[in-house]
């Protein structure tokens, strides 16, 4: 079988969280403990020490530029760098109430 990488350089990471609901409508299910990003460590759903593979093998660190969230009202992102957790993010949300 033959794998072909259709990505040459990398510029987007997809990551996060995920929740149901039985119904495809605004959810007020929790994503992670349920605290908005702001919350911070202790509180707030995070990854840490984000990493990629680049064209010739070799790893780096991921450095983000840019967020998207698809409901901030509901759940929030906050990215952030620092010398023990590299590149990193909270996520987290009480959901749409």
């Amino acid at each position: 079988m033959e794998v072909v990488s259709l990505v040459i350089m990398p510029n987007l990471l997809n990551s996060g969280g995920e929740i149901y609901a039985p119904v495809p409508a605004a959810t007020s299910t929790d994503m992670g403990s349920g605290k908005f990003s702001s919350a911070g460590y202790g509180q707030s759903a995070y990854q840490r020490n984000i990493k990629h593979m680049d064209v010739n093998n070799i790893i780096q660190n991921f450095m983000p530029s840019s967020s998207s969230v698809t409901q901030p009202s509901c759940y929030t992102l906050t990215l952030g760098t620092n010398p023990s957790w590299g590149s990193s993010f909270y996520f987290g949300g009480p959901g749409c109430i």
